[in-house]
């Protein structure tokens, strides 16, 4: 389905949003010119027109995390960005000569484009360019807002923070889209760099990583490569899981964690999901993600979602009542990437009507995109909520064991299994982080992880315990 008219008073607030990120040269040569076409797949893809082939894929390989770091401000539901040549620039040919320069973000002559052969020729390479962290100085501790989804993960950052390379390397942190797992990693970059300004820190995404390793295979120029990624004391790197399927640049990047990691140099990477999950990715790659923490970020509960939207609030110092608040809490049950892009909106009619406070029937507008969703899941759930009480109440009826011994010292195997497959399901069908699986339980979340990782690990060969499992999931389902 295609949504048009209320969405794309936003495209002037993303442009202005990215005139603020590059340079005014680089603005006017790559951003100017893209309009704003469509929403597509219920607000999931953003259909762009741009004047030429050649601006298409320019955008693709260099500026999309740019165009959806911005996008995603106004529009937090986009993951795809889908772009449509100009049918006036189709007819549009360009002379074999056409040859020019342009200034990057540093104000250096840094590329030079080539329309005949439609390629990138990198002139001079940015491997040699200093203070190339690539942190960004909004994404700190003091903006991220601990909660029970998020919890674990703080304490591993702060613990690795005062001991980096030695505690837990490497640490993978997964979680689905708009959770803060890029805030995190830069945060911990942010914080090495505050504590230790002689530490050479390097945060990548994956996808950079690979555009790396190909134009260095290319050029020819592995050295260059090679000290750029090992030459650091930390490496964070986000959303590995865009490594499948790549295999030259697995080797590359198996080969700069062996040598990171010998030199007991801090690797923190990110993913959409767990190692486990992972699809054509080599096993001794796997194995290494592995090696010192896996640890998720759940999604938020509404307890979750109420602390942070109060604290961006109080922050954006918008006028919203504790109704208002908790209503775009209980709407908007995804991500935290969503609930911001709420906050955006409004600041947008907020700066449009300053002097008129937002109505209601405003905001009801603004979260009406969010309603679909929020019955399609619970029409998943057969249009029943399903609570912990619910989970504890069909584990007792199909494994035999009383409420009472679940949640005691007990150890006698039967009660103990019942009480994992219970923290298993806790964590599978509801998303409760282990901090809130353990509260439950009145236990510390080491046990939760402990439990959940346990069935997880028998399941692998147990199959009577995977089909009771099977049995208690469609009771909850029924």
């Amino acid at each position: 389905m295609t949504q048009t008219s209320k969405q794309s008073n936003y495209w002037p607030l993303v442009l202005e949003s990215l005139r603020d990120k590059v340079s005014g040269t680089v603005f006017k040569t790559w951003f100017s010119q893209v309009n704003f076409l469509s929403i597509e797949n219920t607000g999931r893809k953003v259909i762009l027109e741009v004047p030429s082939n050649f601006n298409k894929k320019y955008l693709e390989t260099k500026y999309s995390s740019y165009l959806k770091e911005a996008i995603n401000k106004f529009y937090p539901r986009v993951v795809h960005l889908e772009f449509k040549i100009s049918k006036i620039a189709k007819a549009k040919q360009l002379e074999p000569e056409d040859v020019f320069a342009i200034q990057d973000e540093t104000g250096k002559r840094s590329y030079e484009m080539d329309y005949k052969k439609n390629q990138i020729e990198f002139k001079k390479e940015t491997y040699h360019q200093k203070n190339l962290n690539n942190l960004n100085p909004k994404y700190t501790f003091d903006n991220f807002v601990a909660n029970n989804s998020n919890r674990l993960v703080l304490s591993v950052a702060e613990a690795i923070i005062k001991k980096p390379g030695t505690l837990y390397n490497p640490v993978f942190i997964y979680s689905g889209v708009g959770l803060g797992k890029t805030h995190l990693l830069q945060a911990i970059g942010q914080k090495y760099l505050e504590q230790r300004p002689d530490f050479k820190i390097k945060y990548t995404t994956c996808e950079t990583f690979f555009n790396s390793f190909i134009s260095s295979v290319k050029q020819k120029n592995s050295k260059d490569f090679k000290d750029y990624f090992r030459n650091v004391d930390i490496l964070l790197i986000d959303d590995i899981q865009f490594i499948s399927g790549k295999e030259g640049t697995q080797e590359a990047f198996f080969h700069t964690f062996n040598e990171l990691h010998q030199q007991n140099k801090q690797i923190v990477i990110t993913s959409d999901k767990p190692p486990k999950s992972f699809v054509n990715v080599t096993e001794r790659l796997l194995s290494r993600f592995e090696w010192g923490v896996v640890v998720d970020i759940s999604k938020p509960d509404l307890e979750d979602r109420l602390m942070v939207l109060k604290d961006k609030v109080e922050r954006m110092r918008l006028d919203l009542d504790d109704s208002q608040i908790y209503k775009i809490a209980e709407m908007v049950n995804t991500n935290f990437r969503d609930l911001e892009g709420v906050l955006n909106r409004i600041e947008a009619r907020v700066k449009l009507i300053p002097d008129k406070p937002l109505e209601d029937f405003e905001l009801n507008k603004i979260l009406s995109s969010y309603s679909d969703l929020s019955s399609t899941i619970e029409v998943k759930l057969s249009n029943q909520i399903l609570t912990a009480d619910k989970v504890l109440k069909a584990v007792c009826q199909v494994c035999g064991t009383a409420k009472e011994d679940i949640f005691s010292r007990s150890r006698e195997k039967s009660i103990a299994n019942s009480r994992q497959i219970l923290m298993y399901l806790l964590k599978e069908e509801l998303e409760m982080s282990y901090p809130s699986i353990g509260k439950f339980f009145k236990r510390d979340h080491s046990t939760a992880l402990h439990g959940h990782k346990s069935i997880l690990k028998k399941m692998d060969t147990d199959l009577k315990l995977k089909q009771k499992i099977n049995i208690i999931r469609q009771g909850l389902l029924d």
